[in-house]
Formats: structure tokens, C-alpha cells, sequence
């Protein structure tokens, strides 16, 4: 019986650890949601003092959002082209949990998946992104996803060498 009541006492003690974690965590959200400052450590919901910086104190903006929607969205408060680095530090630090070894080749994928399907999101430099509205006139090489579409575009030589190609036939009478 004394077994048992220990255990008994270990879970209970382990649980109220827990609840007092939770409640502070709780205090430390309320705070945050009101405006008012964190007194512990833990920052990592604050803004890290980066002037530069559009996210205040406690602003999760991009919690929620899809990867794209959140890179199109610092892209545009931005106003500049950025590496998927930075892209994947800005939208973090507004929120968004990216799961893996290396987000920023999760970023880096979704955008050039956006760029080719879309064109909305464009890569006007090796390794950086910006949004195609601020290259007017200027074309990236959006893939059509229609083949015929593909076709129609091929130049007059590219169409004329395709048809004026050698094929050698065998003979199957000789030896």
C-alpha cells in the first residue's frame, strides 16, 4: 500500500508541476495579448529589437497562414527581395512553426513551386525572391501547364528541325 500511495504522490506532485507550467504560460499569453510586457526569460514571443521589424510585441501575424501566404506577405511589407533565409527567420518570428531539418529549403521549394505554377512569386536574382507585380513587362519563364499552349510557343527553326530530321531505315533483306 505504501507503493502505491508514492506513486499516487509522484503523479499528483508531477501533475500540479504541470499546472503551475501551464498557468504561467497562460499569464505569460494574457499578457502579450493585452500589450503588456513579459517579465520572465522566455522571449521568444517578443520582438528581438530589430528596427527594421513590422512585427510589435506579442504579434503571431503569420500563425496559421500557409507557408506562401506568409512569404508573400513579408515580401510585401518588405519591399525588397530576400533569400529564403530570411523569409523563413521573418515568417517564424511572425508565428509560423516550420517543421524539418532546414526550413528555408522548405521555403525555397514553395516558392519556386509558386513561381512555376503560378508566377506570382519570382526569383529576379540567383537565390532571391520578390513578387512579379514590382518587374513590370519583365518575364521569368512561367511554364504553361497546357501543352498545346507549349506547343504554340516553340519558334519556326525549333519547329522546322523537328520535321526535317534523318531517320536511316534497315533493310531486313540483308544478310
Amino acid at each position: 500500500m505504501t507503493n502505491e500511495t508514492n506513486a499516487y504522490s509522484a503523479v499528483i506532485a508531477d501533475l500540479k508541476k504541470r499546472r503551475d507550467e501551464l498557468d504561467a504560460m497562460i499569464t505569460k499569453l494574457e499578457a502579450l495579448a493585452s500589450g503588456g510586457a513579459v517579465n520572465s526569460g522566455d522571449t521568444s514571443y517578443e520582438n528581438k529589437g530589430d528596427d527594421n521589424s513590422q512585427l510589435s510585441r506579442g504579434d503571431n501575424p503569420y500563425l496559421g497562414m500557409s507557408i506562401i501566404d506568409a512569404a508573400k506577405d513579408v515580401l510585401q511589407s518588405k519591399r525588397k527581395m530576400m533569400s529564403p533565409a530570411e523569409i523563413t527567420n521573418e515568417i517564424q518570428r511572425g508565428g509560423l512553426v516550420l517543421s524539418g531539418d532546414n526550413p528555408g529549403n522548405t521555403v525555397a521549394s514553395v516558392l519556386n513551386r509558386r513561381q512555376k505554377k503560378h508566377g506570382d512569386v519570382v526569383s529576379p536574382k540567383r537565390g532571391y525572391w520578390g513578387l512579379k507585380d514590382w518587374y513590370p513587362g519583365r518575364n521569368f519563364g512561367k511554364k504553361s501547364s497546357d501543352p498545346a499552349e507549349a506547343n504554340d510557343q516553340t519558334s519556326g527553326s525549333e519547329q522546322l528541325s523537328e520535321q526535317s530530321r534523318v531517320v536511316p531505315l534497315r533493310s531486313i533483306d540483308q544478310p
